[in-house]
């Protein structure tokens, strides 16, 4: 997929929401020579904000406090926010219709071409995401942080470079979408698994699946990071077809991993073990944030 392919396309964006997320996909969809219709079940009072970003964006149709059902049926695309369901009514009308539906989220996995390192885990991937990001970045190369704080993905697109890389952090609401597409990030990172979103979410089990898509489709030169002492993890990750580096508090002596041991915290490459740290080097408190580090 590129950019070419919204031109001319009549997209509805199902939900446009106040946090920027709507607002970003339609700015880039108009950009792309979209016909875009933005449905929400909020009202233009309510939407204020987002439509006062958008007063100067053209080729938009607003159905506002309501959904119709051909903005669903007799378009080209959906692209729903992230929130809704799969088995949201208007979501099947759109899957019923055999109009393909998608989130900001897909769109920019298939248009982007740099690597992508995705984050996840139900606490916690946001500080490791961030890490990550500031890690690279002190390195002198150039890297972009998406899907943290209330920034649209889509915007981001704009801003990489031939040299790029991508930190992607990405829900269970992110990665079910990913998952319908049969795509996972090349290098992925899995923190934890806790009982989150059952509200959205029939059982654990479904929850768990949607987490999987962040390595399920990646290939076998690819890498999956898993936390060695959540068992949820490790049980998922045994269906992984990537290569598998793994972070613990207890020694790991015979897999490539990075594990803490008498205060101090080791890197096993394979090969051999090399002391990194010290507990004392690291500033930040709490064993949480040290599981998050390493």
């Amino acid at each position: 997929m590129n950019t070419s392919f919204f031109k001319g396309k009549k997209i509805t964006v199902f939900g446009l929401g106040l946090h920027g997320g709507g607002v970003g996909t339609v700015k880039f969809l108009s950009s792309c020579g979209a016909k875009v219709i933005v449905t929400d079940i909020k009202t233009r009072e309510q939407l204020a904000p987002s439509l006062e970003k958008l007063k100067d964006v053209k080729n938009i149709q607003y159905v506002l406090g309501q959904h119709r059902p051909e903005d669903f049926t007799k378009v080209d695309m959906v692209i729903k926010t992230p929130g809704a369901s799969w088995t949201d009514k208007n979501v099947k009308l759109a899957l019923d219709a055999g109009v393909p539906v998608e989130i900001d989220s897909s769109i920019f996995f298939k248009l982007c071409k740099n690597p992508i390192i995705g984050v996840t885990g139900s606490k916690g991937k946001t500080t490791i995401a961030t890490f990550i990001y500031e890690i690279i970045k002190s390195s002198g190369k150039n890297v972009i942080k998406v899907g943290i704080g209330q920034i649209s993905v889509l915007d981001k697109l704009a801003l990489l470079k031939k040299d790029s890389v991508v930190v992607f952090e990405l829900s269970s609401w992110r990665l079910s979408a990913l998952g319908r597409n049969k795509l996972s990030p090349h290098i992925a990172v899995f923190k934890n698994i806790l009982r989150d979103h059952l509200n959205y979410y029939k059982t654990m089990n479904d929850y768990i699946e949607d987490k999987k898509n962040i390595f399920l489709f990646q290939k076998p030169k690819d890498w999956l990071v898993i936390n060695q002492d959540d068992e949820k993890v490790v049980e998922a990750a045994k269906t992984a077809p990537s290569q598998m580096f793994r972070f613990s508090y207890s020694p790991i002596k015979d897999k490539k991993s990075v594990f803490v041991e008498n205060e101090a915290v080791y890197l096993n490459n394979g090969i051999d073990v090399k002391k990194i740290a010290n507990f004392s080097d690291i500033k930040i408190p709490g064993r949480h944030n040290l599981s998050n580090i390493i």
